[in-house]
């Protein structure tokens, strides 16, 4: 991935050798993408900043898709020099020494992304899940080669379930409810598609409404992990003690 990543940034480079100037932006998607409800016009997406879509995951960023100003790429794409060159460890450790990556912890991709972005002073904007990794036979927009089971069209069901609730959010001029509607493969089929816009209102009300939901995600998950710690590391943590909470865990 990060080697591809690496030919990607040489061929923009090359282009822009050719064309005697720099791209303004840049867009990253993999091509595994099925997207049933529109990319959000690139005039509500500031120009100055790298937006990633909103997408709940541990401790990292979603590297499904990006779009960057042209002088956000060398960092984006630029993972396999960091890799080959070990500057990839000085920005891990300088993550751990600033607590914001787990010693112990395994760095994914999508935390790697983080970290990477955070060492270079790019903090990304999030615009709204509106497409999820497709399987084998699923859909023809992508020709995927994974197979994901029987009755299934995804390969990622939280991701999944976030690109249908923002579709049907999108049609219903998002109203956010309650409680995460239920969703099915179907939800994917919608004939409304082509007829959805995004405006500024959609735009905003359409992350707030993820936001709130990924939030009653992280409550539940977290009293969920709070229930597992021992007696003495619940007693930690009701008392604010952190740091001497997170010893008791990491001796356990």
């Amino acid at each position: 991935q990060y080697y591809s990543h690496m030919h990607c940034l040489q061929m923009i480079q090359s282009q822009e050798a050719r064309r005697g100037h720099k791209y303004a932006r840049v867009v990253f998607s993999r091509w595994d993408l099925w997207w049933i409800s529109p990319h959000p016009s690139l005039s509500l997406l500031d120009a100055n900043h790298t937006w990633l879509p909103f997408l709940p995951h541990d401790f990292g960023l979603s590297d499904r898709h990006a779009l960057m100003p042209r002088e956000h790429a060398d960092v984006y794409f630029g993972s396999f020099e960091m890799l080959t060159s070990g500057l990839a460890v000085l920005l891990v450790e300088a993550g751990i020494q600033l607590g914001d990556t787990h010693k112990r912890a395994a760095v994914s991709v999508e935390g790697w992304l983080r970290i990477r972005l955070e060492s270079y002073g790019i903090t990304p904007h999030f615009f709204p899940n509106t497409a999820f990794v497709a399987c084998a036979g699923s859909n023809t927009q992508t020709g995927h080669s994974l197979s994901c089971g029987t009755g299934h069209i995804h390969k990622y069901p939280s991701e999944f379930r976030f690109a249908v609730r923002v579709a049907k959010c999108l049609a219903e001029n998002c109203t956010c409810t309650s409680e995460t509607s239920r969703v099915d493969n179907a939800g994917a089929h919608s004939d409304q598609q082509t007829e959805l816009i995004w405006t500024p209102y959609t735009f905003s009300q359409s992350l707030a409404c993820m936001q709130a939901e990924h939030d009653r995600w992280t409550r539940w998950m977290s009293k969920m992990t709070i229930a597992k710690l021992s007696a003495e590391a619940r007693a930690a943590l009701s008392e604010g003690h952190w740091a001497a909470a997170a010893e008791v865990v990491d001796t356990e």
